[in-house]
């Protein structure tokens, strides 16, 4: 008899974002999905989440409930090692699923970690960023590139068994499961056995699922095609890579059981998985960080604070009609909700600007002197207007050579230069009038090491005066 309700659940789901692995569309897989009456389904793309958002929209737009998760790959040892070896032992799979969303926060952060700081050939975890983001996490041991059955596939039971007590100490009791995969492989037959016997020695529990990558059986012809792009191979190549068997498709419930009439609970244990992921993403609303302000001080009284101590600071005229403008944009900011982000962007700018401090040569030079020899130069020039000055500042030699783009050099100017020699081109009218609207004699250039932006003040003195942008050279 045909069962009236449906228990299973693919668990295990690459779509389109698996790039060149996976032919699934989204919107094509929710909707075979909820034609097998299916109540819901997951992704697991291959390293990435990328598609999670799109999924979520159209699952929930279908009626089904989405599952959110990545099959990850976890480096043999740590993330930060990048040793040549064996392609298929630079990493192992292992499939994470969001139970909670804290655990969608976890898995956001160990996805993110993978490519910022594991990535070799793929991005990368390893098992300290599993026990530190483990929280509201369910794992499933994965296919044949996973740890525990790539050891089993090669006889090494033992270690197998070791590895996935391992991932069941990380995860908790109960949130790590065993996976059975059956797409006419004889290795993963071989490999199930030995999961139904590690499952009745430790206790952790089978999963039944079908490594899905297209969508219906009839995608399997294409989806050979989309890898021959992958691998840069063409469909004659015998050594290729390939997913033989067509059997990568969503199968319905009845198809997932006649696969494992030996182990029905795997097939159940896909619904009770899905029943525990329960997350919830909220739309329309604008999600920030909270900027931590000093003692006393809310955001928003702290960012009226340093803005209008900037206006202090940077203007002497008119101030009543600067600060009833300056009210308004921030009463703007305000009412947008970005106070804390305007915090933000502050902050990591004043950083920079600190850190900038180590890399920057710093010229005291005699003004009128600098003028003469720029004024010289740019004689030279075709046209002062548009034909760039070059200055060379020599650190070992403490002095600044002024040359036209057309390479007559002219004297030297007497200078105090902290820094290693620098050459940087100039448009000489730019620099002369900046030069002349300075009252004090001497003046402090200071250079970047990317060559822009130059800052002339007086020597003495911090108050921003003038930016000179330098030409290419």
């Amino acid at each position: 008899k045909r069962r009236m309700t449906v228990n299973f659940t693919h668990l295990h789901v690459h779509t389109e974002y698996s790039l060149l692995d996976g032919s699934n569309k989204i919107n094509e897989y929710v909707s075979r999905v909820k034609e097998l009456g299916m109540k819901s389904a997951a992704i697991t793309d291959h390293g990435v989440m990328f598609g999670c958002i799109d999924f979520y929209k159209a699952a929930k737009a279908a009626g089904i409930k989405p599952i959110l998760g990545c099959e990850v790959y976890v480096a043999p040892g740590s993330r930060f090692d990048k040793e040549k070896g064996k392609e298929e032992d630079r990493y192992y799979h292992l499939v994470l699923l969001a139970e909670t969303q804290e655990g969608y926060q976890n898995l956001i952060k160990i996805v993110s970690y993978g490519f910022v700081e594991g990535f070799y050939y793929k991005p990368r975890v390893d098992m300290e960023l599993l026990e530190q983001y483990h929280e509201g996490i369910i794992a499933l041991s994965a296919c044949l590139a996973g740890e525990v059955a790539r050891n089993l596939a090669r006889g090494f039971y033992e270690e197998g068994k070791e590895a996935a007590l391992r991932y069941e100490k990380i995860f908790g009791k109960g949130n790590f499961f065993l996976e059975l995969q059956d797409h006419g492989i004889p290795e993963q037959r071989q490999v199930n056995h030995e999961l139904i016997r590690m499952s009745r020695e430790t206790g952790i529990e089978l999963v039944a699922t079908n490594d899905v990558h297209y969508t219906y059986s009839s995608d399997a012809e294409a989806h050979d095609i989309l890898l021959c792009v992958q691998t840069g191979k063409s469909l004659k190549d015998e050594n290729r890579m390939r997913y033989e068997g067509g059997q990568y498709y969503v199968k319905s419930e009845e198809e997932m059981r006649r696969l494992f009439p030996y182990a029905p609970e795997a097939i159940e244990n896909t619904g009770k998985i899905a029943e525990r992921c329960n997350v919830e993403i909220e739309f329309g609303v604008t999600k920030l960080p909270k900027f931590d302000v000093p003692d006393g001080y809310t955001a928003w009284e702290y960012l009226n604070k340093l803005c209008f101590e900037g206006l202090d600071k940077r203007y002497t005229d008119n101030k009543e009609e600067l600060k009833k403008r300056l009210n308004y944009e921030l009463g703007v900011i305000k009412d947008m909700g970005y106070v804390d982000y305007f915090l933000i962007v502050w902050d990591f700018i004043r950083y920079a600007q600190s850190f900038s401090e180590d890399y920057k040569t710093k010229v005291v030079i005699n003004k009128s002197e600098l003028i003469q020899a720029l004024e010289r130069a740019s004689l030279v020039s075709r046209d002062n207007r548009k034909t760039p000055v070059r200055l060379m500042i020599r650190a070992n030699g403490m002095d600044i050579t002024a040359r036209s783009d057309m390479g007559t050099a002219h004297e030297n100017v007497a200078a105090e230069v902290e820094g290693d020699d620098l050459a940087i081109a100039f448009n000489p009218r730019y620099l002369i009038e900046a030069l002349r609207s300075i009252e004090e004699e001497t003046v402090k250039m200071i250079f970047m090491a990317s060559l822009s932006p130059c800052t002339i003040l007086p020597e003495e003195g911090d108050s921003f005066k003038y930016l000179i942008l330098p030409l290419r050279m």
